[in-house]
């Protein structure tokens, strides 16, 4: 739970960072791969769908934020109810 919920702050976070950097929307997942982050591949793949999300934020209100840490709550704190979810799915209920 900690692990995968530190992933997802992580990706969030960088692309945060890549966003208050002025790093063009369209080069940013290329941006954070090409760091060579700590986390799995499949991390990086998941970092398109935040990009339109933390890139339709205004700059001077993301200064104001930290996504990563308000990420890593929300995953923990939802951990049970997702796991919930992703059963439910895949058992077709």
């Amino acid at each position: 739970r900690d692990k995968a919920c530190s992933f997802q702050a992580e990706v969030v976070g960088a692309v945060q960072t890549a966003r208050l950097d002025r790093v063009r929307k369209d080069q940013v997942v290329d941006t954070i791969v090409a760091a060579n982050p700590s986390w799995p591949a499949q991390a990086s793949t998941a970092a398109a769908p935040v990009v339109d999300y933390v890139y339709s934020i205004k700059r001077r209100d993301l200064k104001k934020v930290d996504l990563a840490k308000d990420t890593f709550t929300q995953c923990i704190d939802n951990w049970a109810q997702l796991q919930e979810m992703q059963k439910s799915l895949k058992n077709g209920s």
